[in-house]
């Protein structure tokens, strides 16, 4: 693999809106090269008759297939009873601060 460059890695930052000193860029670059490492071996082992997994748990032999609960239709909460616990509510739906800016 090849190293990155400075450029590669304060571009890598700005598009994950990073602000990173020297020093977090430095370690940042390691973090990057390691991980790109990685990721060089994986793509070189031979995957010739693997087939693809599409879910693990399914794979996994679990009885049941999964961990998870089986998916069936059930009655849902009481809307009111639910937005009468809510901190703030209005018009049937809850109300939660901005979080976008």
């Amino acid at each position: 693999m090849d190293k990155l460059d400075d450029r590669e890695v304060r571009q890598l930052a700005e598009l994950a809106h990073l602000a990173l000193s020297d020093d977090e860029r430095a370690s940042f670059r390691g973090q990057l090269e390691a991980f790109l490492g990685y990721a060089e071996r994986i793509q070189a082992l031979n995957t010739v008759g693997v087939e693809p997994t599409s879910h693990a748990l399914l794979e996994a032999g679990l009885e049941g297939g999964s961990r998870l609960r089986d998916d069936r239709p059930r009655e849902s909460l009481d809307r009111k009873a639910v937005l009468d616990q809510a901190p703030d509510a209005s018009d049937g739906l809850f109300k939660v601060p901005k979080v976008l800016p």
